[in-house]
């Protein structure tokens, strides 16, 4: 087997413009609920009111149409000129604490509630890109992304019960898959799911639901998630943003951005295959690819794109400056 890891770094001046694009937008259903993972998802959702008799066998699946998604290099009737950097956001709308305003407005999975006023959110404009706490964002008129924190305002690190109590994709928590593919087999996936659905659904303080789907993970001996692509959004000391993309458990790429790059907050933005960082090239008909998974998927929902000011620049690596 061919073991292959990631851990790119982007680093973004203060004060540079950040642009947030949802291309699909006008398509989003105000009953979606996002992506449907466990059968206590289906009811009140989208394909319920069309009439289609979804079954958990169906699961996972999409609660929105098709015309919400963007192919990754097809965004540049929006906006995405020479040298713009394009990093996508496509956990937003799909995943719990994920979404975006923009103009204004509030996107939002069907069922889902703001998220905490003390969340750091990425906040884009013309001004530049910043990560505050909600709260504060909100005040102003720029748009916003919102996504699980990794970091807490003051370098602050998350617990592991916040962690497993907000990821409603139970792989990002541990080491299962639908369909089997790596971990045990396909039913620990399910029932931890429908763990995490029922947990949030009956409002579950975070330490019990941690407790319930840890003890969950543990009668299917599936261990804690360590081997998938992570795209995070870092805040750094000097103003400027840090976008990360690493391989490995996100409590681990927490303690990793406080600690050894004295992140001063930090929130993710994508997992596994939906992570793709591109760039567009003067006189190229699309944007190529610089940073994605194997099984990188060429669709999402929301991008972020901001102009690098010309080719993409390279620096020392942090990592090798410790040597």
């Amino acid at each position: 087997m061919l073991d292959i890891a990631h851990i790119s770094l982007a680093r973004i001046p203060a004060r540079t413009p950040l642009r947030v694009l949802f291309p699909g937008r006008q398509e989003w259903p105000e009953k979606s609920r996002g992506y449907l993972r466990s059968s206590g998802s289906i009811a009140g959702s989208w394909l319920e009111s069309l009439g289609r008799n979804t079954q958990a066998s169906d699961l996972p699946c999409r609660d929105y149409p098709d015309s919400v998604l963007t192919r990754r290099n097809h965004i540049r009737p929006f906006g995405v000129a020479a040298h713009h950097l394009v990093l996508s956001a496509r956990n937003c709308l799909n995943e719990s604490g994920s979404q975006v305003r923009i103009n204004g407005h509030w996107y939002r999975r069907s069922g889902d509630t703001p998220v905490s006023e003390a969340w750091p959110v990425l906040q884009a404009s013309v001004a530049g890109g910043r990560i505050v706490p909600c709260s504060e964002a909100e005040q102003d008129d720029g748009d916003i992304v919102t996504g699980i924190p990794l970091v807490l305002p003051a370098g602050r690190t998350i617990s592991e019960d916040f962690l497993l109590a907000n990821c409603s994709d139970v792989a990002h928590s541990f080491s299962v898959h639908p369909h089997g593919m790596f971990g045990p087999p396909p039913p620990a996936w399910q029932e931890l799911s429908d763990v995490f659905v029922n947990g949030k659904t009956t409002g579950l303080e975070d330490h019990l639901l941690a407790e319930q789907l840890r003890k969950t993970a543990e009668a299917h001996r599936a261990e804690t998630s360590d081997r998938l692509l992570h795209s995070v959004a870092a805040a750094m000391p000097d103003g400027s943003l840090l976008f990360m993309a690493a391989t490995g458990g996100l409590l681990r790429i927490s303690r990793l951005l406080a600690h050894s790059f004295q992140a001063t907050a930090a929130l993710v933005l994508e997992n596994s295959g939906s992570v793709g960082w591109s760039y567009r090239e003067p006189e190229a008909h699309e944007e190529k690819l610089l940073v994605g998974a194997a099984n990188q998927r060429e669709l999402g929902t929301v991008f972020l794109a901001f102009d690098a000011g010309g080719y993409v620049d390279t620096f020392t690596h942090p990592f090798l400056k410790a040597i």
